[in-house]
Formats: C-alpha cells, sequence, structure tokens
C-alpha cells in the first residue's frame, strides 16, 4: 500500500480529534497538520486521497480540508463537485466554507453549479456567504435571481454580497435598506459600503457620520454601535489596511482628516 495512504489518514484523523477544541487549538493543528499534506508527492496524489478517504463518513468530513491544499493539482474542480454530491450536509458546510475562506476562486463554478441542489439552510447559507466573498462575475446571476425574488430571508446575504460586489446590479436593492430607517443600522451600514463603491456620495456622508456611532448600554441590554463596521468599509473602499477594533476607528479618522487636507 502507498504510504501516502497512511499519512493522509493521521492527517485526517488529527484533525477529526480537534473539533470540539477551541479555535486557537484548531488552527494550530490544521497548520501543522495541512502542512504534512503540502509535502507529499503529487504524482497521482488526488486517487490517493480517495483510497485514503474511503467511505469512511469521519474521513470524509474533513476531505475538503486536504484537497484544499491540492487546488492546483489538474481535476480538481472534479473532486469538489463529487464531495458536494456525496457528502452529508456538515461535510457539506465544511467544504463549501472551505473554498471561500481560501478564496479558491477555480471552484466558483462548482458552486455555482451546486446552488440550485442544496437543500439545507446552513448550507446554503454558507454558499451564498462563500459566493459573496469570492465575489466572481460569474456567480452574479445567483444575487440577481435572489434579489427579484427578495425572500426575507436572504437579505443579509444580499446585502453582504453588494458590499463585496461594488457594481450597478445592486443598487435598487442596496438603495431600499439603505433608504429605510426601520432597517438594522447594522444592515444599513453594510448596504451603504456597496452604494459608495458605485458612486453614491449619502451613502459615504452616512459611513463617515456612522464613524462616530457609540454603543448603548443599559441595566438589561447591551447594543454595540457600527463605529467599526463603518471603518472597515471606509478602509476597503479605499484599499486601506483595517484591523478590527476601536482603534481602527481612530486611525481611519485620522486618515480621512488627511486626505481631505490634501485634495
Amino acid at each position: 500500500m502507498d504510504r501516502r495512504i497512511a499519512e493522509i489518514r493521521k492527517v485526517l484523523e488529527a484533525l477529526a480529534r480537534v473539533e470540539n477544541s477551541d479555535n486557537d487549538t484548531k488552527e494550530l493543528v490544521y497548520d501543522r497538520e495541512l502542512a504534512k499534506i503540502r509535502e507529499l508527492d503529487r504524482d497521482g496524489i488526488i486517487d490517493i486521497v480517495s483510497l485514503a478517504v474511503g467511505s469512511n463518513k469521519r474521513r470524509l468530513a474533513y476531505a475538503s480540508f486536504i484537497f484544499a491544499e491540492l487546488y492546483d493539482v489538474p481535476g480538481i474542480e472534479s473532486v469538489f463537485g463529487d464531495l458536494l454530491k456525496n457528502a452529508d450536509a456538515t461535510a457539506r458546510s465544511n467544504i463549501i466554507q472551505t473554498i471561500g475562506l481560501r478564496k479558491m476562486h477555480n471552484l466558483v463554478g462548482v458552486l455555482n453549479e451546486h446552488f440550485i441542489h442544496e437543500y439545507d439552510d446552513f448550507c446554503r447559507d454558507c454558499l451564498l456567504h462563500s459566493l459573496a466573498k469570492l465575489a466572481d462575475p460569474s456567480s452574479l446571476p445567483i444575487f440577481e435571481y435572489l434579489m427579484r425574488r427578495n425572500y426575507p430571508r436572504d437579505e443579509w446575504r444580499l446585502i453582504v454580497a453588494g458590499g463585496e460586489y461594488g457594481v450597478p446590479a445592486f443598487r435598487d436593492y442596496l438603495l431600499t435598506v439603505f433608504e429605510n430607517p426601520e432597517k438594522l443600522t447594522s444592515h444599513r451600514v453594510v448596504a451603504a459600503w456597496g452604494l459608495v463603491k458605485i458612486g453614491h456620495d449619502r451613502a459615504h456622508r452616512y459611513l463617515i457620520e456612522m464613524l462616530d456611532d457609540p454603543d448603548v448600554t443599559t441595566p438589561r441590554t447591551y447594543k454595540p454601535g457600527q463605529s467599526i463596521r463603518a471603518a472597515q468599509a471606509i478602509a476597503d473602499i479605499n484599499g486601506w489596511e483595517f484591523e478590527w477594533g476601536k482603534m481602527s476607528v481612530e486611525t481611519i479618522k485620522r486618515r480621512l482628516a488627511t486626505s481631505n487636507r490634501n485634495t
């Protein structure tokens, strides 16, 4: 038996063992174990991984992480297509999220094709999130279809997609959110994010105003302000570096002040 089969199975078992661990532990183990996959001989590697996984459901749940390390191997697209067809909901969500998190643009077509087949609500949510983050033009018809249908459950994902794409196709939808004071402030901020990318001046002013949006605390409730999200949006629009946190709000304010003085 090819020694790589045993090595891959050890990696799969290591990933499975930390499933319920904290995120820092999981990240450490994943980085260490998946580095071993990158060192394997690539000759016939797809078939070798398939043999290592076999029909074992525990291994199948983590197979996408192994294949993600082989993103540039010829034929990987059909592998991910087969994984999505045959995996249960837990494994599908892992596969879909891996494609999005790893920015595997060569697999956008796989996600596009899978969209009409996905019936699990969580997997569907993961799918729309990944497609939004990848923001590939080929996925735009999916979002246009969802905007026409206008189901409330899709609103947040459509707003996020509008912010990521920043194209006129989202304009009318984002405007209905941005101009509605009854919508959640978080939704209006992200809608403004997308609108600024297509030249909406009032949305830009709104984001600047929201840099001062305060947290609201009462004896029984806490409502976070949207200042950090507004700062993130402005940084993205301007191509500035951004790190999540209150300090970044002040950094963005200073950069805006500097930019205004220089114009």
